[in-house]
């Protein structure tokens, strides 16, 4: 405990500015031999500078899911599609993608029940095809189940002509659920090259084979795992997702090469090659780069910050090089699995950089932050914003650390415009001055826009330093009759006591999560602590422990307990405590404890699989947590950080918390107008989709009615009490309370260190 108070200590002191003049934080390598400022921002060349590359979505003549292949021949770009299983699409550009044509073919060669699992063109003109019986499981979505066939197809005018391509594989033993080629590539050398998936279970098999393809015949053989494999014009390329990628010599399966990926992580399909010029590009959602062969020495060509690449709403799912001034990104979105299609092309007269830079600062990565950050800057391209992490610093060993380094920026005039304040001791900035009175913001105070009392319990003396941008409740979840009466940790104990099967409770990290949602019971009003509450919450969450031994084979991830010595040690990050209502859904456990905040998942407590009967109520009441913001108020851009708070509370960009634009996500919009949207009766589509789960289960599904979406309003309405999201306190409260749990610790002295802790923690930040 010693070392975990020192640690907690040296942030409060850092705060004091006699202690910080001069002082900044290490930057994050992102590339390799380059930082964020050099990699990210290398193109910056001063005022006026030149040149870089334009986005432009470019329109298909069809919606598209996957793409096989992509050649590039005399002009022509051809790229191999599937829009829905059992369908085979090739669409051609004879302008570097900027406008594409329907090839006239038709898919009747496909066997019946069969779709394309891997295509690619040959040298020759030849395009060779591996396909799989579609699975007739409805919770298979159609995947393919291991019964393979493989075709060559040749162009005839407008025509194809199809062959059985006869592949000479050893015989597949007779226990072998799924035998047959996933993946198929040809390199130049007109070596068909295929990855061989065989067995069954978890006990699947993968080699590599390189074919003659006319023969038919196995010119050799390489052992991988569940590897990648494509060909750029003459070159192999195998990614074994060992931070490497190797090139292989096509004839013979031998390696050239290796090259040590810079980022440590890359898919072949989001990579390009001129193996002529031993060059090397790959794309993420940080931008477009250009390497050697080797990838030793890496060059930011499109800054991702600046375009569609950081959309977190979208994932990159192919890229392409088509000439040094053209690239082609194709992004999916969860929702419909289609694929948009982005261009980028090098313009000399559009300007480097934008003219104004915001930026923005979080604890966590957090993917809602960086969505709204993109949606900022796709409505201001005159506004660069650099979004940084605490937590993902260089030197960076745990939240004392980042918090630290925070400080120090902060106090020397260097600290980020607009901070996300989840972890972060607010209350402590409030008081020093550190954040802004955001009380001039309109949509802060207007009751008939917002949810005005989530914003009343951010207030100070009459001043609001932190705006809440969304939010949830912890609620207790299960069947209507038995949860009424376990409102309270003595009720849900009793609840999980008289529940023999399934298992009674499902939480994550309740020893933490319920210090935080039950922090107004252990700090009293006149801010003293309460030992008694703290010995009561560690008495119910080791009974829990107890109780909810885990079976043999499963996992329980309720408690977590924190090594002070272990470095890198899990962290608690409260906002992303979501109950798992489908956990209670699918009958595995018979109640659950956790964040509500997600649409899909209130509609999922009011439909019903056969016998049950699910209900919720708040545990405990008039709790929240939010993603809350505020603005530094020692920032020279504090007129810019407003626009970009008004624009994070407008209606129009609170409706990314409902319209399936983020990852899954526990966070109501704060809006009201945002709000009565998400209550709205959707689509029959959008319906459909909703309940396609029950349905296939045979449950039934119905959408909410205006009197569930009241009482559920009526609850957000009464909300006053923020969780406490103190990560230090966390820390150090999982620190002597996992100690407690796991017996290393008595009672008492868990009290006494947890009690001491906060009373020397509140004190220094009282005195600042």
């Amino acid at each position: 405990m010693k070392q975990k108070l020192s640690l907690l200590l040296a942030g409060l002191l850092l705060l004091l500015p006699l202690c910080i003049a001069g002082c900044s934080s290490p930057k994050t390598q992102t590339k390799q031999g380059a930082s964020p400022e050099q990699a990210k921002s290398s193109s910056r060349q001063g005022d006026g500078a030149k040149g870089r590359y334009q986005e432009e979505e470019i329109p298909f003549p069809a919606p598209i899911q996957t793409i096989f292949d992509l050649e590039k021949k005399d002009g022509t770009v051809r790229i191999l599609t599937e829009q829905e299983p059992g369908s085979f699409y090739c669409y051609k550009s004879q302008d570097e993608g900027a406008s594409w044509q329907q090839e006239p073919w038709d898919a009747s060669w496909l066997p019946e029940h069969y779709r394309v699992v891997s295509a690619c063109f040959a040298p020759e003109g030849e395009i060779y095809v591996s396909a799989g019986k579609i699975s007739e499981n409805p919770l298979d979505e159609q995947h393919a189940i291991g019964v393979y066939e493989y075709f060559k197809l040749e162009e005839a005018g407008q025509k194809l002509h199809s062959s059985p391509l006869s592949l000479k594989l050893p015989e597949p033993k007779k226990e072998y659920i799924s035998y047959g080629l996933t993946s198929i590539t040809c390199p130049k050398t007109g070596t068909l090259v295929g990855t061989l998936q065989s067995g069954h279970g978890e006990s699947l098999t993968y080699q590599l084979m390189g074919f003659d393809p006319n023969s038919g015949a196995i010119t050799w053989e390489r052992e991988s795992g569940n590897a990648e494999i494509k060909a750029v014009q003459g070159a192999l390329y195998l990614n074994e997702f060992d931070g490497t990628i190797k090139t292989l010599d096509a004839a013979s399966g031998n390696e050239l090469t290796e090259a040590v990926c810079p980022s440590g992580k890359l898919f072949l399909r989001q990579m390009d090659a001129d193996p002529e010029k031993k060059k090397i590009y790959t794309c993420d959602e940080t931008g477009i780069y250009s390497s050697d062969n080797t990838m030793s020495l890496t060059e930011l060509l499109v800054d991702g910050r600046l375009n569609s690449l950081s959309d977190v709403s979208h994932s990159i799912q192919y890229f392409y090089q088509i000439t040094e001034k053209v690239f082609l990104a194709f992004l999916g979105s969860a929702p419909t699995g289609e694929l948009k299609l982005l261009r980028y092309e090098y313009n000399a007269n559009l300007p480097t950089q934008p003219e104004q830079e915001l930026k923005i600062y979080s604890l966590s990565n957090d993917d809602t932050i960086k969505k709204l950050i993109f949606d900022f800057q796709s409505s201001h391209p005159n506004v660069l914003l650099s979004y940084e992490t605490g937590m993902e610093s260089l030197g960076v060993k745990n939240e004392s650390d980042a918090i630290n380094i925070l400080n120090t920026e902060i106090m020397a005039g260097n600290g980020p415009d607009v901070l996300f304040l989840n972890g972060l001791p607010w209350n402590s900035y409030a008081k020093q001055g550190i954040l802004m009175d955001l009380s001039s913001i309109g949509l802060t105070q207007d009751a008939s826009k917002v949810f005005q009392n989530l914003f009343a319990a951010f207030q100070t003396q009459g001043k609001q330093f932190a705006a809440p941008i969304s939010f949830s409740i912890p609620v207790l979840v299960g069947e209507k009759g038995k949860i009424d009466q376990a409102s309270s940790l003595e009720g849900l104990l009793e609840l999980a006591k008289q529940t023999e099967h399934p298992a009674p409770l499902s939480a994550n990290n309740f020893l933490p999560y319920t210090f935080s949602i039950f922090w107004q019971e252990i700090q009293k009003g006149d801010g003293s602590i309460s030992k008694e509450k703290i010995a009561q919450l560690l008495e119910y969450a080791k009974t829990f422990d107890d109780l909810l031994q885990p079976q043999e084979g499963e996992i329980l991830d309720m408690f977590q307990a924190v090594s002070p010595n272990v470095e890198n040690a899990p962290y608690y990050d409260s906002v992303r405590h979501m109950v798992d209502i489908w956990d209670i859904v699918y009958g595995n456990t018979a109640s659950g404890i956790g964040y509500l905040g997600n649409i899909r998942d209130f509609t999922a407590i009011s439909d019903h699989m056969p016998g049950q009967n699910l209900s919720f109520l708040p545990f405990p009441e008039h709790v929240f947590t939010s993603l809350s913001a505020g603005i530094n108020s020692k920032s020279s851009q504090t007129d810019l950080a407003a626009k970009f708070l008004e624009f994070m509370l407008s209606e129009e960009e609170q409706m990314v918390f409902i319209d399936d634009s983020l990852p899954p996500s526990c966070a109501f919009p704060v809006n009201k107008g945002a709000w009565q949207a998400m209550a709205a009766k959707p689509s029959p589509k959008k319906l459909e989709e909703y309940g396609a789960i029950f349905q296939r289960l045979g449950g039934s599904f119905h959408w909410p009615s205006q009197e569930e979406f009241n009482q559920l309003e009526q609850m957000a309405s009464e909300l006053d009490t923020p969780a406490m999201e103190d990560t230090l306190i966390l820390s150090a409260i999982l620190d002597s309370g996992g100690a407690y749990l796991s017996g290393n610790k008595p009672l008492d002295g868990a009290v006494t260190e947890i009690s001491q802790m906060l009373e020397l923690y509140l004190a220094e930040s009282n005195a600042l």
